[in-house]
């Protein structure tokens, strides 16, 4: 159903898609799969899920370049928080690898470099 969605988008059609239940719900896991890579399940270690998302999401930036692009984003962490930034910035050069490096590298931010 996703996909066909997405297919009439790219024609030009106005398309909603919608989750049985509440707004929004049942947006994890086999829903979001649409567009994004599931980087949220690196923290379990779903690699087999990670790599399944990654794909869907490299084979739809494929087939719909005009319709479908990458959009970075950038995260701040709080002094103490449960893992170094050192050890983020490994699982988000992992989690490239995992998606065959199909979208930009990650870039790590310092504080200093923004001034």
């Amino acid at each position: 159903m996703q996909l066909s969605a997405t297919a009439l988008a790219a024609r030009g059609a106005k398309v909603a898609l919608v989750d049985k239940g509440d707004f929004a719900g049942f947006t994890s896991q086999n829903s979001s799969n649409l567009v994004w890579g599931g980087i949220k399940y690196m923290e379990t270690y779903e690699f087999p899920l990670v790599r399944q998302l990654c794909m869907s999401r490299n084979h739809l930036l494929r087939s719909y370049p005009s319709s479908i692009r990458e959009i970075r984003f950038f995260t701040n962490l709080d002094k103490g928080f449960r893992f170094s930034p050192f050890l983020l910035y490994c699982g988000a050069l992992l989690y490239w690898a995992i998606g065959n490096f199909f979208t930009r590298s990650p870039r790590f931010l310092t504080p200093q470099a923004n001034q």
